[in-house]
């Protein structure tokens, strides 16, 4: 048996259940944007953390949004869109999903079904979707598009309230009669657009609830996908009950129960959402800092399921100079951590808010310390906790991951070579103290 093996064998012993989290949703990014998301800072009162939600909430009247997205302009400067995927994949995203078409029907990119686009009805005049695709692609991050089943903007579709006004609602429209197989055939021209001629990876769906949406019309729809690109992943809220034989990775925006995860049979995404609304006094979005950006993925991490950030676009930009701020204060502690982070296998303890996090790659075993306190005498060496289930483990060598790179750790050991503690010297105590979210990481096997 290889080293690896027996290291997976004797985790999985000590542990009873382990959770490998797909690389691949490792971490990722969504761009969270309607197409109102430019003019939105101008609206007066708007507060909200839905940015798809724009007409529901200020319950403005739909010829008046749609005029007002007619002179929407979005950069599609290639030098500013790689500029802005290159510090995207330096802080470790490996994919992007990108809006295709919210609620409000509005299409991002050039389909040929639909005049209620970015290059045919805006003064942005050029696909907006292709341009930031092709950025993507070129610095290596995987591109996938948020579609909506739900339309607020197509004929087949009726915008209500239970009062009977006509103006959108979050949970629910109502096909017009005769009309739901000309919609199926719209939406399934459109979803096969951007899987052939845009060369999605993943198809993300939203509005999945709508009440005429039927099991049927899903499978019926994400068979004829994957027939196009079996490679194809889909995800989102594409039903409100789960396609198991269709779908590759469930959503959650709570954090799942424990009991849901031991039941787990494919890769999972937990949805933070960066975007938080407007200051009605600064008119600014708000946002989260960077560590609450990571103690949350090192949560999701550590019961075997992707991070997936949430922001938000600018007309100058698809991710927003705030955003990006935030999220170079998460890649700083992320590029001192990459190795353990993206490179190795995570394995998921019985319960969250572990002590520890563990990380296995071949004879390297990381351990990323979520509690630590510290000795009052600067002088004594600093003890590290070792995960009981390795607490017999011989080590060959340990070390600290910091900006400075792998700095040792003091080994102690019984007679036998087995792992009893580890120490930071007191000439490290400052580097230590200086890290957020320390991992530190031991090299298994006989000295």
């Amino acid at each position: 048996m290889s080293m690896r093996k027996s290291i997976f064998c004797l985790i999985l012993c000590v542990c009873g259940i382990t959770v490998f989290a797909s690389h691949e949703f490792r971490l990722g990014v969504k761009v969270e944007a309607g197409a109102h998301a430019v003019f939105v800072r101008d609206f007066e009162g708007f507060f909200s953390d839905e940015n798809a939600l724009f007409l529901y909430v200020t319950a403005m009247q739909p010829e008046i949004y749609e005029k007002a997205i007619s002179s929407l302009r979005l950069s599609v400067d290639s030098e500013k869109l790689t500029r802005i995927a290159e510090n995207l994949k330096a802080v470790g995203v490996s994919y992007v999903i990108l809006p295709a078409k919210n609620y409000d029907g509005f299409c991002f990119f050039d389909s040929d079904v639909c005049d209620y686009n970015i290059k045919d009805y805006t003064e942005t005049k050029s696909d907006w979707l292709s341009a930031v695709s092709q950025a993507c692609r070129n610095v290596g991050l995987r591109v996938g598009f948020s579609y909506s089943v739900i339309d607020w903007h197509h004929p087949s579709q009726i915008q209500y309230r239970k009062d009977g006004r006509r103006f959108p609602v979050k949970m629910n429209t109502v096909i017009n009669d005769g009309m739901k197989d000309e919609y199926l055939d719209y939406m399934t021209t459109q979803l096969k657009e951007l899987t052939v001629d845009y060369k999605a990876d993943l198809i993300w769906f939203d509005g999945g609830w709508a009440p005429w949406w039927t099991r049927d019309d899903a499978e019926s729809v994400l068979r004829q996908l994957k027939e196009i690109n079996p490679n194809l992943k889909i995800g989102g809220r594409v039903r409100i009950d789960r396609l198991p034989a269709l779908e590759d990775v469930d959503l959650y925006t709570h954090f799942p129960s424990d009991f849901k995860l031991r039941k787990r049979d494919r890769p999972w995404i937990y949805l933070m959402k960066t975007f938080t609304g407007v200051d009605q006094i600064t008119n600014e979005i708000l946002y989260r800092d960077g560590k609450t950006l990571i103690k949350t993925a090192a949560d999701v991490w550590s019961r075997g399921g992707g991070f997936l950030i949430g922001l938000d676009v600018t007309a100058e930009a698809f991710v927003s100079p705030s955003s990006l701020k935030i999220l170079k204060t998460a890649g700083q502690w992320l590029k001192i951590n990459r190795e353990a982070v993206f490179d190795a296998d995570v394995v998921a303890p019985k319960r969250r808010f572990s002590k520890e996090i563990l990380f296995v790659k071949e004879e390297t075993i990381y351990c990323l310390q979520m509690r630590r306190s510290f000795p009052s005498n600067g002088n004594q060496s600093l003890r590290l906790p070792v995960p009981k289930q390795l607490m017999t483990t011989a080590v060959k060598e340990a070390f600290l991951l910091t900006k400075e790179g792998r700095i040792p750790i003091t080994v102690v050991s019984d007679k036998k070579g087995r792992l009893l503690r580890l120490e930071v010297p007191p000439k490290y105590r400052e580097e230590y103290e200086n890290l957020f979210l320390p991992i530190y990481g031991f090299v298994t096997g006989e000295k």
